[in-house]
C-alpha cells in the first residue's frame, strides 16, 4: 500500500493477464480423466493468490470491526492522480473474472478446473471490498474524505 499506484498498476496487469490465460484454458476441453493438469493447477494457484493479495491492497479484515477503506488507499486516491482509475480498473478486472468463473461453473459444475478454494477466496475479497466501498459508514472517515474521492465509491 506504501506506494499506491505502483501496486494498483502491477497487480492490475497481473490480473488482466490472468483472464486472458484463464479464458484460454476456458476455451479447451477438460482433460481426460478428470484430472487437473499441472498448468492449470498453477493457474488457478496464481488466480487465487491475485484475488487475496488484491482484497489485502483494497481493504482490511472486517473480523471483528466496521469496514472501512484504509485510510492509505483514501489518501493515494485523491482526484487528479492515477490511482483512482487503476483501483477502479483492478476492482473491474477482478469481477471480470468473477463473472467468467461462473459462466464456467454453471457450464459444467463438475470441471476439475473450477476450484472451491478459487471461489472462497473471491466471497472473501467480495466481503472485505463490498463492505468498505459499497456503503460506507460516513461517521468512519474524517468530514469531507469520502466527497473527495467519489471515484471510489
Amino acid at each position: 500500500r506504501l506506494a499506491l499506484p505502483s501496486s494498483l498498476r502491477l497487480l492490475g496487469q497481473l490480473v488482466t493477464d490472468l483472464a486472458a490465460s484463464l479464458t484460454a484454458m476456458g476455451q479447451q476441453p477438460p482433460t481426460p480423466g478428470g484430472f487437473l493438469s499441472p498448468d492449470a493447477a498453477a493457474l488457478l494457484e496464481e488466480e487465487r493468490m491475485l484475488v487475496l493479495l488484491a482484497g489485502h491492497l483494497l481493504a482490511d479484515s472486517t473480523v471483528g470491526e466496521a469496514a472501512a477503506i484504509p485510510d492509505i488507499v483514501l489518501a493515494g486516491c485523491q482526484p487528479g492522480g492515477e490511482a483512482p482509475e487503476l483501483l477502479i480498473n483492478l476492482v473491474s478486472a477482478l469481477f471480470f473474472i468473477l463473472s467468467m468463473e461462473l459462466s464456467f461453473v454453471e457450464a459444467d459444475p463438475s470441471d476439475p478446473r473450477r476450484s472451491p478454494l478459487v471461489g472462497e477466496t473471491f466471497l472473501s475479497f467480495g466481503t472485505r471490498w463490498a463492505g468498505s466501498y459499497l456503503e460506507p459508514d460516513s461517521n468512519m472517515y474524517r468530514r469531507g474524505t469520502l466527497d473527495a474521492c467519489p471515484a471510489l465509491l
